[in-house]
Parts: structure tokens; sequence; C-alpha cells
């Protein structure tokens, strides 16, 4: 199996348990009430003494286990993007796993942050989808320029076992490209949470040779997935030059 740069680092990650902040550190372990009023260094060896908790709540509870997120606007990593609630920050994502003997004690499980140079990116509350895997979570960040079809800053991670193991569910784009019927190119992937439901997945980003990249016209893709280990490939496929989605 072939993996991409991200791929491989991913799963680094997951090898010293999903963390990013302090290689070959203990996860950090702080009172629940901590984690909801303090930020944890991102940039530096110390928080900014601007940074602050933007959001903070509960995302489920797996295995006995509450996951909770936090959502930090750090100064140190200046980007403005428009919000509901005019111009503001959402710069860093801390993913906590609160103990099972002692839930008002949490550690880090997992934290997500632009690198310098990576440009503009807002990351989002973690959602969990059910798969026949498991529970996947879905961390989704939003970058400068996205469009439909950005999905280079999101993340999913299998919890297995009170931990994080990554997936691979954006590889089978380019070798879905190649099998694409002659004259006809798949330009992009959507949102693909209901594909990780179902298996199923409807693209209407098919496009024809003079194509505008806001107006594809090659009609509708309708995938069906399968997953190998922890990849998801295209069992089959079928193409609608008409547009129409093809039926069940």
């Amino acid at each position: 199996m072939h993996l991409t740069v991200r791929q491989a680092l991913l799963t680094v990650m997951a090898a010293l348990g999903g963390m990013s902040h302090a290689q070959g550190a203990e996860p950090l372990r702080w009172a629940l009430d901590e984690f909801r009023t303090r930020c944890v260094a991102l940039w530096s060896d110390e928080p900014h003494p601007e940074c602050r908790v933007a959001e903070f709540g509960e995302v489920a509870v797996l295995d006995g286990w509450t996951l909770f997120f936090a959502v930090y606007d750090d100064p140190a990593m200046p980007i403005l993007i428009m919000g509901t609630s005019g111009w503001r920050q959402r710069n860093a994502l801390v993913l906590l796993k609160a103990d099972r003997l002692d839930p008002q004690e949490a550690t880090v499980l997992h934290i997500r942050k632009p690198e310098r140079g990576d440009g503009p990116i807002m990351y989002h509350v973690p959602e969990v989808i059910e798969t026949e895997l498991g529970p996947v979570l879905f961390l989704r960040g939003t970058g400068s320029g996205d469009g439909s079809f950005q999905f280079e800053y999101d993340e999913h991670w299998l919890w297995r076992s009170g931990a994080l193991v990554p997936l691979d569910v954006h590889g089978w784009l380019y070798p879905m490209r190649e099998r694409m019927p002659d004259g006809f190119a798949l330009k992009g992937i959507g949102d693909l949470r209901d594909a990780l439901r179902t298996l199923t997945y409807v693209s209407r980003d098919v496009a024809v040779a003079g194509d505008l990249d806001c107006c594809p016209s090659g009609g509708t893709l309708r995938i069906r997935f399968e997953w190998d280990d922890l990849t998801l490939r295209v069992e089959s496929f079928e193409h609608d030059p008409g547009g129409q989605v093809p039926a069940e």
C-alpha cells in the first residue's frame, strides 16, 4: 500500500498515541475545568498570554470514555476568517479524553493546528460518524479558497480501544480519476460523511473538456465503496453522463 506524505505523518502520530504537540512526551493531563479556560502550548513552549478557549464542549461518550474538544483563538498564529458573528479566529483544535475513573481529569488525545506557511485554516467542532468499522471522529478544517471539494485539512480517525487510528478515506480519488470513461474527469471530492456511513457516494463534480471549474457538465458518478483494512477503496462505480443519479 502506497502512502502519501500526509498519511505517513498521520501513521507516525498514531504510533505516538495521536499526539502532535510534544513528540515522545507523556500526554498532557489537567483537571477538566482547566481545559475549559486555559490554552495548552501550541507554537511555543508556553501558551500565548492572549490565547483563549473560544469554544469548549463534549463530543461523545465512547466505550466509557468521554471525549471533549476545545477550539482556540491564539494570536500566536493570527488567522482571520469570517464567521457567523463577524471576524474571528478558530486556529487550533484540541481533542481531550476524560478519565473513566476520575471524570474531572482529562488528557490531551490529539491537537490540530496549522503550521506556518499553511495559510488560513479554520477548525470546526469534531463529529462522530458511525461506520461498519466502528466510530470515526471527523475533524474538519476549512482552508482559504476551499470551494466545495477541499479535503486537504480534514482528518478521519477510527476510535479503537481508547485510542485514535488514522484512516485513509481520500486516497481512492486519484486511481478513480484514471478509471473514468474517456472524455470525462472527476474533479474532486465533496462531503464524505454519508459515504462513510453507507459506503455509497454520488458526485456531480464530473467535467468534460472546456468546462469551467464552477460548472461541471459531465453528469453524475455513483460509487460503491468497500474497506480494505483502514483504507477506503472503490468497489464499483456507474457513470450517468445525462446527469441523473443512477437508481438503487
